[in-house]
């Protein structure tokens, strides 16, 4: 028969070392929660700058167009009224 009283560990330092062991495997579990958590927060927040960088050289290649066509269109224009 199993003998409790002359092994190392007694039945309740057993289970402290199960509820310890428990404890220490939620918190593991918590914390990697909360790293797939702010690894999605970066996701997320580097999907947005990738967005907002977009814009910005959209808004640059419109700018590059309307300021290169209007350097096309005032020539003509003082080519035309000058002809008037």
């Amino acid at each position: 028969m199993y003998n409790l009283i002359h092994e190392k560990h007694s039945f309740f330092s057993l289970h402290n070392e199960k509820l310890t062991y428990l404890f220490q495997y939620s918190q593991l579990i918590s914390t990697k929660r909360a790293i797939l958590f702010e690894l999605l927060f970066f996701k997320t927040s580097i999907s947005m700058v990738n967005e907002i960088i977009s814009t910005i050289q959209q808004e640059i290649s419109t700018y590059r167009q309307i300021t290169t066509n209007s350097h096309r269109i005032i020539p003509y224009f003082i080519t035309l009224f000058s002809k008037l």
